[in-house]
C-alpha cells in the first residue's frame, strides 16, 4: 500500500514525538494508530498531567513536550505551569496538526498487527482497518505500541513480569459539580486530609489522594482506582479489567461523595482507554538499572526524573535502551525500553515517552539518510547533536 522510511506504530506521547522529529528531520513518516485520534494514554484515557518535566528545580524534558505545552498553553488549555494540567480534547486537535504539520503521514482506526521480516531486518508491517489488510515497505520501524507488540513478530527476546506483579491498573474517572470551595475550606479550617484508602471488592482498591482539579470550573480528576492482577497483552484479562472499572468507579464514586465539598457531585466521564503502566519490556542492547541512576552517560539520548527520589537528580537512558538485540532496523520508544523495574517509573511518564520518543524518531531519520545504516551503527554524538538542536535536554 506505500514505502516509508520510517513507519511508527503507536500515536501515544511516544509514537507522536517519533513521528513528528522524524518528518522534521526528513524522512518520509507514517503513524499508525488503532484510535481515532493521538495521544494515547494522555488524551483519550485522559491522564491529563504532564507530570515529571523537572527534578530539584531544573527542567529535565524539553524538546517536542515543551512545543506541546506550549501549545496547550496558547489556547488556554493548561491550568498548573509545574505539574501541568490540560485539556485532553485540545490536546487531540493539536497533535493532528503537529503531526500533519510535520509532513507525516496519519492512519487513525488502524492496527499494526504483524511484520515481515528478512533476517535482522523488518521488511513490511501488516496493517488492519476499515479498508482491509494492507502492508507497507519500511526501511525502519519504530515500536511505541506501549505494549511492544513487534516481539511478537520479529521473535525478539522481552521481560514480562507474571501477573501478580505487574504494576497495577488505573480507570480515571471525571467529576463535576464539585464545591471545590467547601472542599478548601474544610483543608484550612479543619486540619482536614484526603488520604487513605478503601477495598471495594474482587481486588480492587480506592486511594483518595489520587486527583487533581481540571482546567474546568468545580471539576475533578481522579487516578484513584486501582485493579491489581491484571495482565494487559491478554484479551480476556483486559475484558475483565474494563467491566470491573465500570462497575467498581460507581462505587468509587459513592464514597467519594462523603468527602466536604463533593456532595453534590456527579461521574462526568469514564476512561475510554485503560490506564496500564506496564506489560513488556524488550531485552535491548542495554538494559537501564538502579545503578545507572545519578551518573553521566556519553550515550545518553534523553532524560527523565528520577521516579524513586524526584529531588535527587535526573536519570540518564542510553540509545542501548531503545534497540533491541539482533534487528537493525526497528527501534522501540515508551514504556516498552530496556529497563528494569527498579527504574520503570522514570520512564514511563508521559513527558519521559516523549524523549524516547523523539530520540527515536530522530535517530531513525539519520538512518535512513545514511543510506539505510544498521541503527545499532548510528553515530551517538550525530544523533545527540541533532536532538540538542531541537530543544532536547541530554
Amino acid at each position: 500500500a506505500g514505502s516509508y522510511d520510517v513507519v511508527v506504530c503507536g500515536g501515544g506521547p511516544a509514537g507522536v514525538s517519533a513521528a513528528i522529529s522524524s518528518a522534521r528531520s526528513g524522512a518520509r513518516t507514517m503513524l499508525v494508530e488503532r484510535g481515532g485520534s493521538l495521544g494515547g494514554l494522555a488524551a483519550g484515557g485522559p491522564v491529563l498531567v504532564f507530570s515529571g518535566l523537572a527534578s530539584r528545580g531544573e527542567p529535565v524534558v524539553q524538546g517536542i513536550c515543551r512545543e506541546i505545552i506550549g501549545e496547550l498553553a496558547r489556547v488556554d488549555a493548561v491550568r498548573d505551569e509545574e505539574n501541568v494540567v490540560f485539556d485532553p480534547e485540545s490536546l487531540k486537535r493539536i497533535l493532528d496538526a503537529m503531526v500533519l504539520e510535520s509532513g507525516a503521514d496519519l492512519l487513525l482506526g488502524s492496527f499494526a498487527v504483524g511484520a515481515e521480516c528478512d533476517g535482522d531486518r523488518v521488511r513490511h508491517i501488516f496493517v488492519e482497518n476499515k479498508s482491509g489488510r494492507q502492508a507497507y515497505e519500511a526501511r525502519y520501524v519504530i515500536d511505541a505500541s506501549g505494549d511492544a507488540d513487534s516481539v511478537r513478530w520479529c521473535d525478539i527476546d522481552f521481560l514480562k513480569p507474571v501477573p501478580s506483579l505487574i504494576r497495577e491498573i488505573s480507570p480515571v474517572f471525571r467529576m463535576g459539580n464539585v464545591d471545590l470551595d467547601a472542599y478548601h475550606r474544610y483543608l484550612e479550617r479543619d486540619g482536614g486530609r484526603t488520604s487513605g484508602s478503601v477495598e471495594l471488592g474482587e481486588g480492587v482498591r480506592l486511594y483518595f489522594s489520587g486527583w487533581y482539579e481540571t482546567i474546568n470550573p468545580g471539576e475533578v480528576w481522579l487516578d484513584a482506582l486501582f485493579l491489581e492482577g491484571i495482565d494487559p497483552t491478554d484479551a480476556a484479562d483486559i475484558t475483565t479489567a474494563e467491566i470491573l472499572s465500570r462497575k467498581y468507579v460507581r462505587k468509587a464514586v459513592e464514597h467519594i461523595r462523603e468527602l466536604p465539598g463533593f456532595g453534590n457531585a456527579f461521574l462526568s466521564e469514564t476512561s475510554p482507554m485503560l490506564g496500564v503502566r506496564e506489560s513488556r519490556h524488550i531485552c535491548g542492547r542495554y538494559t537501564l538499572g538502579v545503578d545507572d541512576i545519578g551518573g553521566s552517560r556519553p550515550d545518553a539520548i534523553a532524560r527523565v526524573v528520577n521516579a524513586s527520589n524526584r529531588y535527587a537528580g535526573a536519570v540518564e537512558i542510553p540509545y542501548g535502551c531503545l534497540l533491541p538485540e539482533y534487528m537493525e532496523n526497528l527501534l522501540y520508544a515508551g514504556r516498552c525500553i530496556s529497563v528494569t523495574r527498579e527504574v520503570y517509573d522514570s520512564v514511563r511518564t508521559i513527558p519521559g515517552c516523549m524523549a524516547t520518543g523523539q530520540a527515536a524518531g530522530t535517530a531513525a531519520a539519520l538512518c535512513a539518510r545514511s543510506d539505510g545504516a544498521a541503527s545499532s551503527a548510528l553515530d551517538i554524538d550525530t544523533l545527540r547533536s541533532e536532538l540538542r538542536k531541537n530543544g532536547a535536554l541530554i
